[in-house]
């Protein structure tokens, strides 16, 4: 990989991981909203943006992943070389890294195929389902015994913790991971674009300065 190739991916990596904080920013904006809700829509529509900026980062943080950590598949070899050699560039593990996780993105992104599943029980227990509910994860699992693959999509304001059917992930412990990838990416992408287009430096004379 030459070095455009490299500020090319490495730009694109920093635009995902501002887009992740943007929507976390958003979702941490929408939880401080404490008017009173006037009807039922209005609640309807804050629990919609809640789950909207939560699936929005899950998202942008799933693009980060596939860029660094693409997994293993039948045409993965191309992608796998690119990672290899970006995760070398930014001094980062081969596996482990909790931003290449994306199975909670990827029920998001199935959910068609999660609630089929669902409406093919045929354990003869009454199928119970809890979708969008913000609140204390006790309430569905502890005081009515849900089952956790009939939570669809939970997230627990106290904890800031989104779970799909009892996976979890904490949006906190996420944005720290993002912000700690873009401080990395910052300087070796500014480093590779002075190479193509060197900072000025002030000019100096005996009639005027020139600054950047």
């Amino acid at each position: 990989m030459d070095l455009l190739h490299q500020l090319i991916y490495l730009q694109e990596i920093q635009a995902q991981c501002r887009m992740a904080l943007q929507a976390g920013n958003a979702l941490n904006q929408t939880l401080a909203l404490t008017e009173p809700m006037q009807s039922i829509e209005d609640g309807a529509m804050k629990t919609a943006e809640v789950f909207r900026n939560v699936h929005s980062m899950l998202t942008h943080v799933a693009n980060i992943s596939k860029l660094l950590w693409p997994g293993d598949s039948v045409k993965s070899k191309r992608r796998n070389e690119r990672a290899q050699e970006l995760r070398s560039l930014l001094e980062l593990p081969d596996c482990g890294h909790p931003l290449g996780e994306r199975s909670i993105r990827n029920d998001l992104d199935h959910f068609d195929e999660r609630l089929d599943c669902w409406a093919d029980q045929a354990d003869g227990t009454p199928r119970d389902i809890w979708q969008d509910c913000i609140g204390s994860w006790d309430v569905p699992i502890k005081q009515f015994n849900a089952k956790r693959k009939s939570v669809m999509r939970h997230f627990e304001p106290e904890l800031q913790t989104f779970r799909f059917q009892g996976k979890h992930w904490c949006v906190p412990e996420m944005i720290e991971k993002v912000k700690a990838l873009k401080q990395k990416i910052d300087p070796v992408e500014l480093q590779i674009r002075n190479t193509f287009n060197p900072t000025p430096r002030p000019v100096l004379s005996d009639r005027v300065r020139v600054l950047d």
